[in-house]
């Protein structure tokens, strides 16, 4: 029993670094947010299963979250790309002010806009955790679902670490639109 148990967790950390592996591969490839948002959303569901994506990065000119990017494939007509996000009162403007995964379970409970269409296209769970990059915070990645109860802390600290490679990605593709 114990040694299925040690080999179960030997597995589990090894598909953990291969999709790690796998997501610093695609992400130092690609300068697009879109395009990188989709390939890292394809890389995350083998391990952490979701419906939604979304980046939303920092906008130094308003003091606030702006939608950058969105994968999901079903509704996207009900989420708009460069929609602005409060820092304050919002899931991903707590996850950006303090720097820590936020899980929801009832994304409805905010009172933001995008928490509302949320519950409307029938999202039923969150996790939104910050990028950040030389201590200095740029955005926050989420992943959503329409299944209740999707997120648990041991898939927040796995999106936590994945942040922080997608942290560089996004500097670089930022980068790199202000260079066109």
């Amino acid at each position: 029993q114990e040694a299925q148990s040690y080999q179960r967790q030997l597995a589990r950390e090894r598909d953990r670094s291969e999709l790690l592996l796998e997501i610093n591969n695609m992400l130092v490839s690609n300068l697009n947010l879109r395009e990188l948002l989709s390939a890292l959303s394809v890389c995350l569901r083998k391990v952490v299963p979701h419906d939604v994506a979304g980046l939303a990065l920092y906008d130094y000119s308003i003091n606030q979250l702006r939608i950058s990017a969105l994968e999901f494939p079903t509704k996207e007509d009900l989420f708009v790309e460069g929609e602005i996000i409060p820092l304050d009162g919002s899931p991903a403007g707590r996850a950006f002010t303090t720097r820590q995964p936020v899980i929801m379970n009832e994304p409805g409970a905010a009172e933001t806009p995008v928490a509302k269409r949320f519950t409307a296209a029938g999202v039923k769970s969150c996790c939104l955790v910050p990028l950040v990059s030389h201590d200095r915070p740029l955005g926050v990645l989420s992943v959503a679902s329409l299944r209740e109860n999707a997120f648990d802390a041991e898939g927040a600290e796995l999106l936590g670490q994945i942040a922080k490679q997608v942290s560089i990605a996004v500097e670089n593709a930022c980068a790199f639109r202000k260079i066109e």
